[in-house]
């Protein structure tokens, strides 16, 4: 008799964990896609009106444009703290912390493809293409990303994959726009990812003072 109890416990318990399980899994990959979806149309949007102004000959406009937003970005970006992504059990989501992350890194790589983009177009920096100029903003963008993953050297993700930077942007005033990006990610991405990840377990909730005095 007891033997036949414990059956559907155990189904239970089973169930339970299954359920818990995927519904981690769906909350991580919301959290992530969220995210991504989210800033990456921020990235997509700064390219796009960068490029829009060049082509009607503005590029000194876009210029500023690109300045603005990156400042405006890394300002906004330096006020966010770990308690802004917990959610209501005061945990910090995992994959909705690394689609944050992923999510910002998009948008300094297109901030700073479209810079060295605008500065190519007013004659300021040259860079050395392995395809055709033609794809200039594309590549920049791979390029770029080619640079972050190049930060992270004990993984070695470029050398693993074979993947050659489709420009270089070493030396001169190119050196120099590598140079901030370079600062941007490890001093604020990397800074982020730290303090997103070191703070995961949930925040303690502070007892209530036990009342003072007798009824």
């Amino acid at each position: 008799m007891v033997t036949n109890q414990a059956q559907p416990t155990r189904f239970a318990t089973r169930f339970n964990w299954i359920a818990a399980f995927f519904e981690s899994v769906l909350l991580n990959l919301f959290g992530f896609l969220l995210f991504m979806m989210a800033l990456s149309a921020i990235a997509i949007s700064i390219r796009n009106i960068a490029e829009w102004l060049i082509a009607h000959d503005s590029p000194w406009l876009a210029l500023a444009f690109v300045v603005l937003a990156g400042t405006i970005w890394g300002t906004l970006l330096s006020f966010v703290r770990p308690e802004h992504l917990r959610n209501p059990e005061g945990r910090i989501v995992p994959g909705a912390a690394l689609g944050f992350v992923c999510a910002v890194a998009a948008v300094w790589i297109y901030v700073f493809a479209s810079l060295s983009f605008i500065l190519m177009k007013l004659g300021l920096v040259t860079y050395t293409f392995s395809g055709s100029p033609d794809n200039a903003l594309p590549d920049l963008c791979d390029a770029y990303l080619w640079y972050l993953l190049d930060l992270i050297p004990s993984l070695k993700v470029n050398a693993a994959l074979g993947w050659p930077p489709d420009v270089d942007l070493n030396g001169g005033w190119g050196g120099f726009v590598l140079l901030l990006f370079r600062i941007a990610i490890v001093f604020q991405l990397f800074a982020i990812w730290r303090a997103l990840f070191k703070e995961r377990s949930p925040q303690p909730v502070a007892a209530a003072a036990p009342a003072s005095g007798t009824a």
